[in-house]
Formats: structure tokens, sequence, C-alpha cells
């Protein structure tokens, strides 16, 4: 989210007015997947024990658990892929950013379920509170820039073609 808000502020501190998302959908699920390796490797962002089955993963102490850092990581290999098949067709350009931020905050919050962190309303965490915020901040970019999108299409400013095809 920090993140998010970070480059949203520089693009105006800037005046880009261009489309960064499409790069971003890319940068970040390859991001979180390195990061996820790292905690595959040194035994943290554990998730909750159950017991043991083909694909559970031992914890330092031998406790099988599920296996929370991989099943991020694949998760972000399958959107890492997803995004560069919609770069490849044109699919819904300018919005792949936004596509990510709904599919990881929808993933994140129901896979909390499955993982060793504090709860703090209930069975929710704050990770899942997060998630939703993370949710929300897609749709509502989503929107927007359909919204834009439709104005320059009416305007005159960008035709049809432009309005499909443009990074």
């Amino acid at each position: 989210l920090g993140g998010y808000a970070a480059v949203e502020i520089a693009k105006r501190y800037l005046k880009y007015r261009g489309t960064t998302g499409d790069w971003f959908a890319l940068i970040v699920p390859l991001s979180i997947m390195l990061g996820r390796v790292g905690c595959i490797l040194h035994g943290c962002c554990l998730g909750r024990t159950c017991d043991p089955a083909w694909f559970t993963m031992n914890d330092a102490a031998g406790v099988p658990r599920w296996p929370a850092a991989l099943a991020e990581l694949l998760f972000n290999a399958l959107m890492f892929a997803a995004a560069l098949f919609m770069r490849s067709r044109k699919i819904l350009p300018g919005q792949h950013f936004h596509i990510y931020l709904v599919a990881y905050g929808t993933f994140r919050f129901a896979h909390e379920f499955l993982r060793a962190t504090p709860e703090i309303l209930g069975p929710i965490s704050g990770y899942q509170i997060a998630a939703l915020a993370i949710v929300a901040l897609g749709i509502f970019g989503f929107c927007q820039r359909k919204k834009e999108r439709l104005y320059l299409v009416e305007s005159g400013r960008m035709g049809e073609e432009g309005a499909q095809t443009s990074h």
C-alpha cells in the first residue's frame, strides 16, 4: 500500500501522466517471489500446523505445516505469467496492476486463514485487513482508469483502438 502511494505521489510531483502499472504487474509478483524464496530458505512466514501430508513442509522443529510461503510464491508465479500473457495480447492495457491488486488481495485474505499470524478481530488478522484495503484500491484504480479511457474516447482525444492498445 505504501509503495503504491509513493508511486502515485512521485508521478504527481514529476507531472508524469503515463501509466506505470503494467510494468509493476510484472515487477511486484517477481519481487514477492524472490522474497518468498528467502522465507522458504530461512523458515519464516509459517503456515498453520497440520497433519503430515504430501503438501506439508516441516518447520525447524520438525512440525508439519501448511506451506504458506511456497503457496504465495506459486500464486505470484501464476500472476507473473498472467501479466506477461495480458501484455503480449494487449488485454486490458493500463489495468494489469489493478487486476493484480484485486487478485493478490483476495488470495492473501483467503490464504491468511492458513497462515500462523496473530488474529486481531476474531479470526481476522491485520494482514487480512490490509488485504481488503488492497482489493478496494485495485477496484478503485480499475474503475478510475476505465472512466479516464472512456472520457478520452468520447472526447475524441483517443480512438477506440488506442484505448484498447495504448500502454
